[in-house]
């Protein structure tokens, strides 16, 4: 097996070669002999590191020196798992003559090559943009507990991910840092926000409680016992464009107590029906949020799903603050809304090649 677009070097420059990563492996094995993966194990697989891999290993091996750590080896075990069938190889095979002897009936044949969907240009772009972008910032008020990004990239017709990064702000003595937690992109689960509202309108549409162009009066919410939810900013009268546009809370608020049923008057409690959270849950589900993406890696998260059914929390559910997703699922989401409604499974995996006898790829025996 070979990796093709790496593109990557060291801190001084030196390009990294598929032979740089054997011997970080032999590193591995001798720095952590009581480490899952045994020295025979790892070495049966030549090459055996996928994007999150070698990416791992020119972060913080070739280019900060840091050894490797168990739970990192446990990470890099799970990738493996992920494509062993597509990427071992076959050993050669012999016949055993009555005298001892040995023909060989057919040759080791290594296994195939696979092909990233990772533009490493764009995602070293994206790596240097953030970590610029996180340090302006932390420069402007209220920024005190903001630390990390994450970023991904997807070519929403295909579901290929060209870039995929999770930078986390350190600080030194010579100031902020940016240290990698890509990972973290398919577990770090969040409050999105905003982004949501667009499914939250089409709630309304499915459940004939909102008609297209409706207008509203965006106005502050006042339950009883509970403080006034508004809009950042009070826009008067609004339809549904403009209150996409304008990022209304009122606007969501509004069909929220109609899907629930709620009779709303000023200061007085409401009730709802709590089917409610699952109407939302159930059309939220069909962009990826609250659901696993079915993504070609074995680990990721679903999120924080919230118990309480509290009707001030329909409510915050609508404007994206209840349940949490992480940053793959909000990906999927947005690929959705851009493709016209289809929802592709985000990969890495473009595609699979037959091993041939020199460095050049190919057929390819699978395509994602």
């Amino acid at each position: 097996m070979r990796l093709h677009n790496l593109g990557l070097t060291t801190k001084h420059g030196k390009e990294i070669s598929e032979m740089d990563l054997r011997k970080a492996i032999d590193v591995m094995v001798e720095k952590h002999p009581t480490c899952k993966w045994r020295s025979k194990k790892i070495r049966s697989r030549q090459y055996f590191v996928l994007i999150e891999g070698y990416y791992w290993l020119t972060q913080f091996y070739f280019q900060k020196e840091k050894s490797l750590i168990d739970a990192d080896v446990d990470f890099f075990e799970d990738r493996i798992r992920q494509y062993e069938e597509l990427l071992k190889g076959t050993k050669a095979k012999y016949m055993k003559g009555k005298d001892s002897s040995l023909e060989k009936i057919s040759d080791a044949l290594r296994g195939n090559d696979i092909v990233l969907s990772i533009d490493i240009e764009l995602q070293k772009k994206v790596e240097e943009l953030i970590d610029q972008e996180m340090i302006r910032a932390k420069g402007e008020a209220n920024t005190k507990y903001f630390d990390k990004t994450y970023v991904v990239i997807q070519e929403p017709n295909t579901g290929e991910i060209l870039a995929i990064s999770g930078r986390k702000l350190v600080s030194t003595e010579s100031g902020y840092q940016g240290t990698d937690i890509t990972p973290y992109a398919l577990t770090d689960p969040m409050a999105p926000g905003s982004v949501v509202k667009g499914a939250s309108m089409l709630v309304g549409y499915n459940t004939e409680v909102l008609k297209i162009g409706e207008v509203m009066t965006d106005e502050c919410i006042k339950i009883k016992s509970i403080p006034a939810k508004c809009s950042s900013h009070q826009v008067g009268r609004l339809n549904d464009i403009i209150a996409l546009a304008e990022s209304s809370n009122v606007y969501q608020f509004k069909i929220a107590m109609r899907v629930g049923g709620a009779q709303y008057f000023y200061n007085a409690p409401i009730s709802i029906n709590p089917e409610a959270f699952d109407i939302y849950r159930n059309t939220f589900s069909q962009f990826g949020l609250g659901v696993k993406t079915g993504i070609d890696l074995p680990v990721e998260s679903l999120g924080y799903i919230g118990n309480s059914k509290k009707p001030e929390f329909l409510l915050n559910y609508a404007i994206g603050q209840y349940d949490t997703y992480t940053p793959i699922q909000l990906s999927q989401y947005i690929t959705t809304i851009a493709n016209g409604g289809s929802r592709l499974q985000p990969h890495l995996l473009k595609e699979v090649r037959a091993s041939t006898e020199d460095a050049t790829l190919g057929e390819v025996i699978v395509k994602s």
